[in-house]
């Protein structure tokens, strides 16, 4: 099911462990300039957890948006 949500409802997968697997900086540069340009058009996955949606995948995307 697709489902368009506000960025405030999104929260990080508390599993992440970002020491380990950290979100890339310039590749989230990257996604902001892309954005800018063309817009934001990939989705990101996640599971619905009460009124929120935690990411499951599409990190890097969430924290680009959250930039632009």
């Amino acid at each position: 099911m697709t489902k368009t949500v506000l960025l405030s409802q999104i929260k990080d997968n508390p599993f992440r462990d970002k020491k380990r697997n950290p979100v890339d900086k310039d590749r989230v540069s990257q996604l902001v300039e892309s954005i800018g340009t063309t817009g934001f058009w990939k989705g990101v996955y996640g599971r619905e957890v009460g009124e929120y949606v935690e990411i499951a995948f599409g990190h890097t995307r969430v924290d680009a948006a959250r930039a632009a």
